[in-house]
């Protein structure tokens, strides 16, 4: 074979190639964002569910939203919607960072739902004062995705990434595969529950922290001035996506139960620089008439081992209580009898909504 002839059909061949990816980029439309749709509901068919969320957040088969870190994923959308009224959508991501969750958070109430509800699950990303700095993780995110402009999405469609998660949802569609993710973004993410081992889980919950650990004495009080100097940039981010938010919905904000383990230790200058955190949040839900709950405290709930896969991530059980723990606490504003959650503040009673 002549070099002109073998040229000709490597051209003929990278052509072919070429075109069938492209074409199955544009039928499967792998992200949710081209103009083409494929039939049915968009499965949730890549490892990185950031990529793929973008369509979900757009569903208008949801009305509601969860938003958060791993410590949010196991909140079941099934029972949020049971508890709390709706069609909740779980957009949590695994070790993400407040900058995409704000993203994601912004994407959704973009589209006014009515009757909606905004869950957004408080973790210590939103406190670090390097957030604005350390927005994503090695993970990457693609914020062309999230923005109103679909034709910057273009020149980003035609790559390795966009051509696997296509394949996969090809086979799906061919009845070859399930998706990855159950359609309402529900993961769950640990172990089996008959694999639980406590020995392991406390091994894990008191890897970075002695079980003696004190209460600092006396406890670390900052003047008024070093109070005001700590920066926590995430926070006006969460202010942005709170104004953004239709003002008939609901917009709700959860700490959610870490183990005693993971939170600061009392008396600490760790414990009062989240406490002030935690007050200039606060702060900005009264502003725009948000409930905040407080999960993230020692309880009867976060002081127990059993209760944890190690000192983030809390069981399936305990994922349950805090959907009936919201909910409850929405319905009396007030704090938990037991201990498992604080009620800070809320809304003017002649503007909470009607859903149950």
């Amino acid at each position: 074979m002549g070099w002109a002839r073998y040229g000709r059909v490597l051209a003929l061949t990278a052509g072919a190639a070429l075109s069938t990816a492209v074409a199955l980029i544009a039928t499967m439309n792998p992200y949710g964002n081209l103009p083409l749709r494929s039939s049915g509901p968009h499965p949730m068919m890549d490892s990185n569910r950031r990529f793929q969320l973008a369509a979900q957040l757009r569903d208008p088969a949801f009305d509601s939203v969860v938003i958060g870190t791993s410590t949010s994923m196991l909140l079941d959308p099934a029972e949020l919607d049971r508890h709390l009224g709706g069609r909740f959508l779980n957009a949590a991501m695994e070790n993400s960072r407040a900058w995409e969750e704000y993203r994601a958070g912004l994407l959704f109430v973009r589209t006014p739902r009515a009757g909606s509800t905004l869950l957004v699950g408080l973790d210590a990303v939103w406190c670090m004062s390097d957030a604005d700095d350390n927005r994503v993780t090695e993970r990457g995110f693609p914020d062309w995705l999230y923005d109103e402009d679909r034709w910057n999405d273009l020149p980003r469609m035609l790559n390795s990434k966009a051509l696997e998660v296509a394949m996969l949802m090809a086979l799906h569609r061919l009845g070859l595969l399930a998706p990855r993710l159950a359609a309402n973004g529900l993961e769950v993410f640990t172990p089996p529950e008959d694999e639980y081992d406590a020995r392991k889980a406390a091994q894990h919950i008191w890897r970075n922290r002695k079980r003696d650990t004190v209460p600092v004495e006396p406890p670390v009080m900052p003047s008024a001035r070093q109070r005001a100097s700590w920066q926590f940039p995430a926070l006006g981010w969460l202010d942005e996506l709170l104004a953004a938010s239709p003002a008939s919905g609901r917009r709700v904000l959860a700490f959610m139960p870490v183990h005693v383990a993971a939170q600061p230790v009392p008396g600490s200058l760790a414990a009062a620089r989240e406490q002030e955190c935690k007050d200039r949040i606060r702060t900005i839900a009264e502003r725009h008439g948000a409930h905040v709950i407080d999960f993230r405290i020692s309880s009867p709930v976060t002081r127990e081992d059993d209760n944890y896969w190690d000192s983030l991530h809390y069981r399936v059980t305990i994922a349950t209580r805090i959907a009936e723990g919201i909910a409850a606490a929405l319905a009396t504003r007030t704090d938990d009898p037991n201990g498992f959650w604080r009620y800070v503040t809320g809304p003017a009673r002649t503007a909470v909504s009607s859903r149950p």
